[in-house]
């Protein structure tokens, strides 16, 4: 065992959204969608009992097109 580490395992997820053809919107558009789908996020984690503090929202813009 690794000094400071527990034994006890850890769940860990990761959701990946993709809204489609939003990389055709123009920059106020994009933002108000990445607002609204973040919202969305956060109220379906605190339903499903996912305290704020764990939960780690953050945007990775794609830069190529797999069309």
């Amino acid at each position: 065992m690794i000094p400071g580490h527990s034994s006890v395992p850890v769940h860990r997820s990761i959701l990946a959204v993709d809204i489609e053809q939003s990389s055709w919107t123009d920059g106020p558009i994009r933002a108000e969608l990445r607002e609204h789908t973040y919202r969305l996020l956060r109220e379906a984690m605190t339903y499903a009992g996912v305290e704020p503090a764990t939960a780690i929202l953050s945007p990775i813009a794609a830069t190529a097109s797999w069309c």
